[in-house]
């Protein structure tokens, strides 16, 4: 019965492995591709990134605490792009914890098909 119960855990772990396998790979191979246009989300997290790096250089710190009051992304089909408006505030941080005042941000960002940030402008 020891055995049947261990021959049985084996053959359950393998399928497990071949299912996990093959669904790595049929992900990677779908979303990957070159030609793939980038998301509405995938955008406005990159100009989120984007908007966080330039207000801690703003604050000169290397954390902030951020809130977005407005988040807006438009596609446009002929230039490939989405145009993306972040805007809220941030309380900068600074290396011992400290939470200083609030600043107010406006971004805008050109974000191309392939992900990379073509324009950027921000205003404090």
């Amino acid at each position: 019965m020891k055995r049947f119960t261990s021959l049985l855990l084996v053959f359950a772990c393998l399928l497990i492995c071949i299912g996990c396998v093959a669904g790595c790979s049929k992900s990677n191979s779908g979303g990957s591709s070159s030609g793939s246009k980038i998301t509405e989300s995938r955008a406005i997290e990159i100009a989120k990134q984007r908007t966080v790096n330039a207000c801690c250089d703003h604050s000169s710190t290397t954390s902030v605490r951020i809130n977005y009051g407005t988040e807006k992304a438009e596609h446009r089909d002929k230039d490939g792009c989405y145009i993306v408006e972040l805007s809220g505030y941030y309380f900068p941080v600074n290396e011992y914890g400290e939470i200083g005042n609030k600043c107010r941000f406006n971004m805008y960002a050109r974000i191309l098909d392939s992900g990379a940030i073509d324009y950027f402008h921000e205003n404090f």
